[in-house]
């Protein structure tokens, strides 16, 4: 499906293997971290943002 959409992202949280096909390779994000901790990061920096 994130191929057949130019406007789609295949995000992908894993703690240790990320996998992602070629085709859609321009639009992915992977992170290889813990889930939690990558959501309390992703949080911190949204509210430094919006302290702005």
């Amino acid at each position: 499906m994130t191929a057949q959409n130019p406007n789609a992202v295949y995000a992908c949280i894993n703690n240790s293997d990320t996998y992602v096909p070629e085709e859609i390779s321009s639009q992915s994000i992977c992170i290889r971290e813990n889930i939690a901790d990558a959501l309390e990061e992703l949080k911190e920096d949204v509210k430094k943002d919006q302290e702005r």
